[in-house]
């Protein structure tokens, strides 16, 4: 079975990021982030970001979880779409570890709205509810959709306005940052986000994300919370290798835009498919397609890919740094097969 479809995280490694990874594996550094490697990737990284405090972290979980727990207190809540990561795929773990509700409402294409945000406006002030402290908004979205510049910007007006923090899920904003041609920081910290999630193992590195605080007064105790969330590796140097070659030219871009430009190629070749209908057209490394069931069930078997809607047959189908044009015509090439018994 081709399995590269199921999720950005089934290809392997950029060759640069493993080559970095053995240059790094030379000699004897101080552990715990204490090291020259690591400052090197910081300040390479503010070149990108802006001025922005980073922390580099073991996993995206991890990494929303602690930027949560650094900013709220337990009886805070955090409004975030029905279908956002740290509600559908972290397996409660926000709430856990943080005490926090997460405050749900339903999104159409994975967005949050800012009449979304007002909702809960009600709620302040009340000692019988949560209070909503924080909004969270994923860039791209799960439903790989993407935030304009001036979503983003209303979005954090609305969120500051009723005193909350804006939280920004980047386990793919590299994959955003491309597609709109914009670098990192100028689809996040300069339109109002306060802190992100920067991903990096979608991306193409082995292991590895950061938090990253635009709003660095909120990073005041971080520290004591990546340590508490068990996030802080003794030989954080192999994470921060990955960071540094990654952005230390334009190796991110090349890596994005491979997957984008396949997730495009891949919505095309399936648009002239007769009964297969886009949801929505890529706009990065993410295809959504209603195929019906029983050539779901059937092409299932040799490409591997989540069903995402059962109610409407969709499927999702992820493209990679590593994808291969052939994988994709021979996908297509097996679905007409099957769409013309």
């Amino acid at each position: 079975m081709y399995s590269g479809f199921f999720s950005d995280n089934c290809a392997g490694v950029l060759p640069e990021i493993m080559n970095s990874l053995i240059s790094e594996n030379n000699g004897f550094s101080r552990p715990y982030g204490h090291d020259q490697t690591t400052e090197e990737a910081k300040k390479i990284l503010k070149k990108h970001l802006g001025d922005a405090e980073v922390n580099f972290m073991l996993t995206g979980t991890g990494a929303n979880v602690a930027l949560i727990a650094s900013v709220l207190r337990p009886f805070q809540g955090v409004i975030c779409t029905d279908t956002a990561h740290i509600n559908v795929d972290e397996c409660g773990a926000p709430e856990r570890f943080t005490s926090c509700k997460l405050l749900t409402v339903p999104s159409y294409n994975g967005k949050l709205t800012p009449e979304d945000i007002t909702r809960y406006s009600h709620c302040s002030d009340f000692e019988h509810n949560v209070q909503p402290a924080m909004v969270s908004i994923s860039q791209a979205t799960e439903a790989g959709s993407l935030y304009t510049v001036d979503e983003v910007k209303e979005i954090a007006r609305i969120t500051h306005e009723n005193g909350m923090y804006l939280h920004m899920d980047g386990a793919r904003i590299i994959n955003a940052a491309c597609a709109m041609n914009k670098t990192i920081g100028q689809i996040t910290g300069e339109l109002g986000v306060d802190i992100l999630s920067l991903g990096g193992t979608k991306a193409g590195m082995m292991f590895g994300e950061a938090a990253v605080f635009f709003n660095k007064q909120l990073a005041k105790d971080f520290k004591y919370i990546r340590k508490q969330s068990m996030q802080l590796l003794s030989k954080f140097r192999f994470v921060a290798a990955q960071f540094k070659r990654m952005f230390e030219d334009d190796l991110w871009f090349r890596a994005a835009s491979h997957a984008n430009s396949m997730a495009a190629y891949l919505g095309r070749e399936l648009e002239n498919i007769e009964g297969v209908k886009l949801s929505s057209t890529p706009e990065v490394n993410a295809v959504f397609a209603q195929i019906p069931r029983k050539a779901v069930d059937e092409i299932i078997n040799e490409f591997g890919f989540y069903i995402w809607n059962e109610k409407i047959n969709e499927i999702r189908l992820m493209t990679n740094f590593a994808t291969d044009k052939k994988d994709i015509d021979a996908f297509i090439s097996k679905l007409k097969e099957i769409m013309k018994k």
